[in-house]
C-alpha cells in the first residue's frame, strides 16, 4: 500500500507543478461555468422564480371572467405582484407604441377573440415568461371549460329524469369552474417544473456542476499519457522489473489520477462556492462521495485507454473527442433535458451524465437511497475499466 501511494502522489505532484495543465484543469472550468451560467441565466427553474422586475402594458377588448383572470388572477395575483407592474392602455396602438418605445418591458392586448403579446426584442426572457404564462393559461381556461361540461354532463346522466327539473345546472357548472379556477391563475401550474428534491437549480449550479464533470474528463487523456510517456522513456519498463509488483506500480498510476481528479474535484467546488456563491446543496459528504466515485470512473477509464493505444499524440486525440462527444451526450454543454427521449437514454453510457444528475439532485435536495444508483454505476464503470486496463498492461 505504501508503494502505491508513493507513485500516486509522484504523479499528482508532478501534474500539480504543470502549470499550463493547471490553468487548463482548474482556472478554464471555473470561469466557463460562470460565463454559460450568466448568460442562461432564466432558462431554468431557479432563475424562472428570480427575474428582474417587469413592466407589462395592457389593453383589455374583452372583458369579463377571461380578461379578469389573466390580467388580476395571474399576471396581477400574490405569486407575481412584486415582479410585475401592470399598466392599463386606452388602445391597442398605446400598448404596441409604449413596448416600441421601451417604456414598458412587455404588451398584452385582449380582443374578443385572440391575446397578443407584443415583445421587446432587446429583453427576450421577460418576453418568453409573459408569453409562456399567457398561452399556458389559455390551455389551462379551456381545460377547465371542458372538465366543468364533462362532470355537469355526467351528473345530468345519473340524475333520474324526474329530477332533472330540480337541479340547477348553472348553479352546479359555476361551482366545479370555482373549485377549478385556482388551477387556471397558477403560475406554477405548467410553467415551473418540479425538481427531484425540494429546491430549484439554477443555470449557474447548473454549469458549475456540467463544467466541473467535463473537465474531469479530460483527466482520462493525463492518466493515459503519463503511462504512456514511462513507458516511452523506459521508466515503466525499469519499474517492473524493481521489487515493486506490477500490480502495485499499476494501481500507484490509478491512484494517482483518482486523487488529481479529487483535488481538481474539491477546488472547483470551492472556488464556485465562495468566489461565486453557488450552492451544492445542504449535504457535503454526498457531493464528496459522488464526487469520489466520479473519480474512480475517470481513473479507471485512464487505465483503459493507455491499455488500447501506444502513443501520447493518439491518447491527445482519441481522448479529446471522446472527452468531447460525452461532454455534449452527457449534458455539459446542453441540458439533457432539452434532448429528445432517445439521445437521453444514450447519455447514460457516459460517466459525466451519472456524476451531473446525481450532483444536480443533491443540489435540489435529496436522500442518499436516491444516490445509490448513479453511486454504483460510477463505480462499476471504474472498477471494469480498472480491471481492463490493468489486465492488458500488465500483460505487455
Amino acid at each position: 500500500m505504501v508503494k502505491i501511494g508513493l507513485i500516486a502522489w509522484k504523479d499528482t505532484l508532478i501534474r500539480l507543478r504543470d502549470w499550463k495543465v493547471l490553468l487548463i484543469m482548474l482556472l478554464m472550468p471555473i470561469l466557463l461555468s460562470m460565463i454559460l451560467g450568466s448568460a442562461l441565466a432564466g432558462q431554468t427553474n431557479a432563475d424562472a422564480m428570480s427575474l428582474p422586475d417587469m413592466t407589462v402594458a395592457t389593453f383589455d377588448g374583452h372583458g369579463g371572467g377571461f380578461s379578469e383572470g389573466l390580467l388580476d388572477g395571474l399576471l396581477g395575483g400574490p405569486k407575481l405582484k412584486d415582479k410585475l407592474t401592470l399598466v392599463k392602455m386606452a388602445s391597442p396602438e398605446e400598448v404596441k407604441s409604449a413596448v416600441e418605445a421601451q417604456k414598458v418591458d412587455v404588451g398584452i392586448v385582449i380582443e374578443s377573440k385572440k391575446i397578443r403579446v407584443l415583445r421587446d426584442p432587446g429583453k427576450p426572457t421577460s418576453g418568453q415568461f409573459v408569453q409562456t404564462l399567457t398561452e399556458s393559461y389559455v390551455l389551462r381556461v379551456g381545460a377547465v371549460a371542458t372538465s366543468t361540461k364533462v362532470v355537469v354532463k355526467e351528473r345530468s346522466n345519473s340524475i333520474p329524469a324526474s329530477q332533472v327539473g330540480e337541479v340547477d345546472f348553472a348553479k352546479m357548472a359555476s361551482a366545479v369552474a370555482d373549485q377549478l379556477k385556482p388551477v387556471a391563475i397558477s403560475p406554477n401550474a405548467s410553467v415551473l417544473e418540479t425538481p427531484i428534491g425540494e429546491k430549484a437549480v439554477s443555470a449557474k449550479q447548473y454549469y458549475a456542476v456540467a463544467m466541473t464533470a467535463m473537465f474531469l474528463l479530460y483527466n482520462v487523456a493525463i492518466g493515459a499519457k503519463s503511462i504512456l510517456n514511462e513507458r516511452g522513456t523506459e521508466t515503466l519498463a525499469r519499474m517492473m522489473v524493481s521489487p515493486t509488483s506490477k500490480s502495485s506500480i499499476l494501481l500507484g498510476k490509478f491512484v494517482g489520477t483518482l486523487l488529481y481528479s479529487m483535488i481538481q474535484f474539491v477546488v472547483m467546488v470551492l472556488a464556485t462556492r465562495f468566489i461565486f456563491g453557488v450552492e451544492w446543496g445542504g449535504n457535503g459528504a454526498q457531493v464528496l462521495v459522488l464526487g469520489l466515485m466520479y473519480a474512480v470512473a475517470v481513473a479507471g477509464l485512464s487505465m483503459m485507454i493507455a491499455s488500447m493505444i501506444s502513443s501520447e499524440k493518439v491518447a491527445d486525440l482519441v481522448s479529446g473527442i471522446g472527452a468531447l462527444i460525452a461532454a455534449v451526450l452527457g449534458g455539459s454543454i446542453v441540458p439533457l433535458s432539452e434532448f429528445p427521449d432517445l439521445m437521453q437514454k444514450l447519455s447514460l453510457v457516459t460517466p459525466n451524465a451519472w456524476a451531473l444528475n446525481g450532483l444536480l439532485d443533491i443540489m435540489s435536495g435529496t436522500t442518499w437511497q436516491a444516490l445509490w444508483l448513479p453511486m454504483l454505476m460510477l463505480l462499476g464503470m471504474g472498477t471494469v475499466t480498472l480491471c481492463v486496463g490493468t489486465w492488458r498492461l500488465a500483460a505487455r
